[in-house]
């Protein structure tokens, strides 16, 4: 008779242990899901890592490179005013995050470009990754005025420039902006996104430029940056197709992404290379000690992540997941959500079958005890495995 409450007293001192440890436990039962897991899957961006993009290089496809601390005059001058242009004007619009001074700061009178030139990091609204992509704009400001973002945007709402966008997601990994130019009948779509999906997009680049790219793409990733490409396409009349989907886009002003012909818009093969970029975000403190404790614990780290499978590995080593030697990313240990996905659909499914008669049984068992329904526990079982939204569920692998 005394057994099901001296359980439950220990369970529930279980989950004051887990609280002190910043793990909160809804349900009393979940305490021993936890206790048996042998495997944690976790993301990496915001995890792992503090989610605080910096970009820490730049390259150009003539050889321009820009290292963080290295001369922004030079690196402006260098990428030439056709470049400069099309590289200001891709960040500044195809994005939605926007950039403010810290609050530390907003009482000093200071401009933006005051605070980030004098090495303070400004507040990002938005996507991280593209709030360091404005940050790097803010910085070339100096050596061409006419790049700030935030007149940018302005002059091209008050023009009417901005016709469409396409949204960033994980199966295109790349989003656009469709601009038509308030002053010739031509239109421009600027897009960027993950290097290793832009670089096949992009043409016009001679052989060795495209080899020296990739290189870059490589050391980059290997340096544990997250790489971005940033490419352009100008439509003239000329280019039947797609002058006729941006005028029929243009037409109907606030179309949805569905309504445009993105698919001819920013074609494989249709854009001009315009910058490769390098963003670092460091690792949390205490990451590689907790990898650690879990590994002692027979627990086996995984990282699930939407990024390069390169990237992932470099970071993977830096906190102890991957060995400091190992080249690659090993069976399994550091993987995209994609082939997570399609690699152990079976394991997943079954697993989900699993969990959920467990959360049945337990709900009738408990119904029979208290004489109700008993609740539903089946959401219990969530999250031993890795995030959910990642579709890894808790598994042995």
């Amino acid at each position: 008779e005394g057994l099901p409450l001296a359980v439950t007293i220990s369970l529930a001192y279980s989950t004051q242990q887990m609280l002190s440890d910043n793990n909160l436990v809804r349900r009393l039962a979940a305490c021993e899901t936890m206790g048996n897991a042998t495997t944690v899957c976790s993301d990496k961006t915001g995890t792992l890592t503090q989610n605080l993009m910096t970009v820490e290089v730049a390259y150009k496809p003539t050889g321009v490179e820009l290292r963080r601390g290295g001369s922004q005059e030079a690196f402006g001058r260098d990428i030439g005013d056709d470049a400069f242009d099309y590289v200001s004007w891709g960040i500044a619009l195809n994005t939605t995050a926007e950039l403010s001074i810290p609050a530390k700061l907003a009482g000093n009178g200071g401009t933006l470009l005051d605070s980030i030139w004098s090495g303070v990091q400004p507040d990002v609204i938005g996507n991280k990754t593209e709030g360091a992509l404005l940050i790097l704009l803010s910085k070339l400001q100096r050596p061409n005025p006419a790049c700030d973002y935030q007149q940018l945007r302005v002059g091209a709402s008050s023009a009417g420039t901005v016709v469409a966008r396409r949204t960033f997601n994980s199966k295109n990994k790349f989003m656009s902006v469709l601009l038509k130019d308030p002053t010739q009948d031509i239109f421009f779509v600027y897009t960027k996104g993950a290097s290793e999906i832009m670089l096949g997009r992009c043409a016009g680049l001679e052989p060795s430029q495209r080899q020296n790219v990739a290189a870059k793409i490589s050391d980059y990733a290997n340096e544990s940056l997250r790489t971005l490409v940033l490419a352009h396409r100008t439509i003239t009349p000329n280019d039947h197709e797609a002058y006729a989907a941006a005028t029929a886009a243009a037409a109907q002003p606030g179309c949805s992404e569905n309504e445009v012909d993105w698919d001819v818009l920013d074609a494989a093969g249709t854009l001009k290379l315009d910058l490769l970029v390098g963003i670092e975000d460091p690792l949390r403190a205490g990451v590689p000690a907790a990898v650690l404790k879990c590994q002692r614990a027979g627990i086996t780290v995984r990282m699930v992540t939407g990024d390069n499978e390169v990237t992932a590995a470099a970071i993977a080593r830096q906190c102890g997941i991957l060995p400091p030697n190992t080249r690659g990313t090993m069976e399994g240990i550091v993987i995209t959500g994609r082939n997570f996905r399609e690699k152990y659909a079976s394991q997943i499914a079954t697993q989900k079958k699993l969990a959920e008669e467990a959360a049945r049984a337990r709900a009738a068992k408990a119904g029979e005890a208290d004489g109700g329904d008993g609740g539903d526990d089946e959401d219990e079982d969530q999250g031993a495995g890795g995030k959910e939204d990642d579709g890894t569920g808790a598994i042995e692998l």
